[in-house]
């Protein structure tokens, strides 16, 4: 399923769908090479701040929505996170080469892993 908009939303998907493992794909900015692809087990420790950019008071992101699932009990008993490095976060801006052929790897990692027993 694909979600857009709020992080909080996620929890509302999760409460409703129950299910037992997600991946989730974002954009990170942590100083490394644009398309740079990271992942986490939400399971062994908590997203990195790198995903903590564009949130205000009004709403979540990412790593808030991940952590308050936690604490409220319903987080699903596994969460991977794909983070993909961006280049540009202007609004409206393009993907840049190297951020469209990592979202293009990852989505194949996610396959290959979804595909194991």
């Amino acid at each position: 399923m694909e979600q857009t908009g709020q992080a909080a939303d996620l929890i509302g998907v999760w409460q409703a769908l129950n299910p037992s493992k997600v991946y989730v794909v974002d954009a990170m900015s942590s100083g490394a090479a644009p398309g740079t692809i990271r992942r986490f087990d939400v399971q062994d420790a908590p997203l990195p701040a790198a995903f903590r950019s564009g949130t205000s008071t009004h709403d979540l992101g990412l790593v808030q929505a991940v952590e308050l699932a936690r604490v409220l009990g319903c987080l699903p008993p596994r969460v991977i996170v794909y983070g993909i490095e961006g280049q540009c976060f202007d609004l409206g801006a393009a993907l840049s080469a190297e951020v469209e052929a990592a979202a293009l790897q990852t989505a194949e990692q996610i396959i290959q892993e979804i595909r194991q027993p």
